[in-house]
């Protein structure tokens, strides 16, 4: 089982402050490396575009659903 780093997200709700990930990682010769405790990371998300709609700005309701009647 690979060694895991947990990671804590500032400015989350209580229940998502911490991830965690396997801290299985490689620097920028390939070679393997792993984060130490307490240090800084920044995490990035990213998705296809394909994966991702606009925002709809006059509603809370996702644009793919009808509101209730």
């Amino acid at each position: 089982m690979p060694d895991k780093a947990q990671i804590a997200v500032e400015g989350a709700e209580h229940l998502y402050k911490e991830i965690r990930v396997e801290n299985t990682l490689q620097d920028e010769n390939g070679q393997p490396v792993s984060l130490k405790p307490g240090a800084e990371v920044e995490v990035t998300i990213e998705a296809e575009k394909h994966a991702t709609e606009p925002k709809n700005s006059d509603s809370k309701q996702p644009s793919n659903q009808q509101p209730k009647k």
